[in-house]
């Protein structure tokens, strides 16, 4: 009860802070006595005083550059570089004991046209990657249109709109004749990332059904409703909109196995990379994605050419950004099935489910997306990045306390390869 009420009293603090911070009309009358208020500095000055203060920005401009090159070249400094390629040469070798204890080398090495369709290919920087959904598959494919010349910012968060890298037309390893696609496989870096199973699944549930997806609930929510839930009300099995998350592992664990049920964001990793086939250069992990992501960079040379937010909490918050801005459009299609005052509800409950931010207040639903997405910053730089990190996991192990253990045994099955050959 104790915890209760203090949860209680400090959600309660979150409010009253980040709405007083959040009122855009004392915002205003501050930004206009600023206005009245502020002497602009050149009156004060001579010449010589101008032409200083001018070399002095500059300076200062430099010195912030030259820090944040400074912070870059540290990811690539020879003792992290050796200490990153201990960690994934055991991770190499502990998946080649697996594959062998499994008995999953292939001595024909089969894997068919269309799996290796999903390497993509940088010549520049001679890399190899096998994006993965639900493990950072669009943020590599940013990094790619980057690495390719196609986007002038450093930054894969910058690519406002999540269209220009999945529509981009990528360099595949099918492109090339099979002589020339082996030699590029062994002379290239090869690169692939994993995850915990069921953070995994987890994500791709909040992702997928929990968030607003409408293609997704149309398709595979209304599949699952009629699937697996018993009296099912007609909106829910039209609209596919409300499948919870016991229903979701049920349908991976039982129905999955049709290949017209089988979907890139949930099935497992090993069926879709083929680690014990193909060899990997580097085995990199959501639970240390961004060093994974500068060893890869470091490791062929491009760690000058992307520039990966050093700040958890920014690239947090672009992430929630970003989830808000993906799902603008769906707005006509969701009317028909969920109340328009829901929306935001839905949105924001999904964003909570996750654990990026704490529990939040009413909102005012007259509110457009941008003045919630910078209520949702007000909140997020407020809270301590150990709180976050916790609250992410508190939130995945409540999510797995409601589902029952004989679903639980099924689930770990079918990710079973996952489980073992990667470590987890």
């Amino acid at each position: 009860m104790a915890y209760i009420q203090e949860d209680v009293k400090r959600r309660h603090q979150l409010h009253s802070d980040y709405q007083g911070d959040f009122n855009e009309d004392d915002d205003y009358e501050k930004e206009k006595k600023m206005r009245r208020t502020f002497v602009f500095p050149f009156t004060r000055f001579s010449i010589k005083g101008i032409v200083l203060w001018i070399i002095g920005l500059a300076g200062i401009s430099f010195l912030v550059k030259l820090i944040v090159y400074s912070q870059k070249v540290n990811h690539c400094k020879r003792d992290n570089m050796r200490r990153l390629e201990d960690i994934h040469s055991e991770r190499i070798e502990h998946l080649q004991s697996m594959c062998e204890k499994h008995g999953l080398y292939d001595s024909n090495n089969n894997v068919n046209r269309v799996e290796l369709a999903e390497l993509l290919v940088n010549n520049e920087h001679k890399l190899i990657i096998r994006p993965v959904q639900q493990i950072g598959s669009s943020f590599w494919k940013s990094i790619l249109v980057i690495l390719d010349g196609i986007y002038t910012d450093k930054s894969p968060f910058d690519i406002k709109n999540t269209a220009t890298a999945s529509s981009y037309s990528f360099v595949r390893l099918t492109d090339y004749p099979t002589e020339e696609a082996n030699r590029m496989l062994r002379e290239y870096t090869t690169v692939m990332f994993t995850r915990d199973p069921l953070s995994r699944i987890y994500s791709a549930y909040q992702d997928l059904f929990a968030s607003i997806n409408m293609r997704y609930w149309k398709t595979f929510g209304a599949n699952i409703i009629n699937l697996v839930r018993e009296d099912a009300h007609e909106r829910s099995k039209k609209c596919g909109h409300d499948v919870t998350f016991e229903e979701f592992i049920k349908y991976i664990t039982d129905v999955r196995f049709e290949p017209y049920n089988e979907d890139a964001h949930w099935s497992p990793v090993v069926q879709q990379t083929h680690p014990c086939q193909i060899h990997y250069d580097v085995i990199g992990k959501v639970e240390t994605f961004i060093d994974d992501i500068h060893y890869v960079l470091c490791k062929i040379g491009a760690s000058n050419k992307v520039d990966i937010p050093e700040d958890s909490k920014e690239r947090l918050y672009m992430a929630i950004e970003k989830t808000l801005r993906s799902q603008v459009g769906e707005d006509l299609e969701v009317h028909k099935c969920i109340p328009k005052k829901f929306i935001i509800d839905k949105l924001l409950k999904s964003i909570v489910d996750k654990g990026y931010v704490p529990a939040m207040p009413l909102i005012n639903h007259a509110w457009s997306r941008g003045s919630i997405a910078r209520l949702l910053k007000n909140v997020l730089y407020r809270v301590d990045d150990e709180v976050v990190k916790n609250s992410m996991e508190r939130k995945l192990k409540e999510a797995y306390e409601g589902i029952p253990p004989y679903l639980l045994d099924k689930l770990k099955f079918v990710y079973e390869h996952d489980f073992e050959l990667f470590g987890y």
